[in-house]
């Protein structure tokens, strides 16, 4: 019993890796890819949709890296609107690519007031014509304390954050 029981874990674990990479692709090489995704913020006790942000990005001559990311969002502290950007990230042969990254923040007085945490990722679909696309924003204020910036699961528990989460496509 224990046999047959490990060899069907065995199955459902190779057919899931199966389904798993063949949603995954490799991106069009030298592609521009563009798309919005709806603009998530936490200033509630769940995260809401607010607005819309818009994004962009290219890929490498070889497929193998995204350059130029561009990301719009919004954000209810200050109320305003920024941009979230990233020179290049390497696209691993699963078709999935990001970068966690954090800078301190100015506030008109031109002095740090705080931390600005951005964590990026996506995933190629469609044979390269697509990917999803998630990035999340959280400014955290000196003197404030964030266990996990990054992590878009419980949104009070971050500073003032908005989410977007969406899908680019590529002609």
């Amino acid at each position: 019993m224990k046999t047959r029981l490990r060899w069907m874990i065995a199955v459902v674990a190779v057919g899931s890796l199966t389904a798993a990479s063949a949603l995954a692709a490799s991106p069009k090489p030298g592609a521009l890819y563009e798309g919005t995704g709806k603009d998530f913020m936490n200033n509630a006790p769940k995260w809401t949709n607010e607005a819309t942000g818009k994004i962009s990005f290219k890929t490498s001559a070889k497929g193998t890296a995204v350059v130029g990311f561009r990301g719009s969002y919004s954000y209810y502290c200050g109320a305003g609107t920024s941009a979230v950007t990233e020179k290049r990230m390497p696209v691993s042969k699963r078709g999935r690519f990001g970068a966690e990254f954090s800078q301190p923040t100015k506030g008109p007085n031109g002095k740090v007031n705080g931390t600005a945490y951005a964590a990026i990722s996506g995933t190629f679909e469609k044979g390269g014509k697509q990917a999803s696309v998630s990035y999340l924003i959280d400014y955290v204020f000196t003197g404030t304390k964030v266990k996990h910036p990054y992590s878009t699961k419980s949104p009070k528990a971050l500073g003032c954050a908005t989410w977007v989460r969406g899908t680019v496509n590529t002609k």
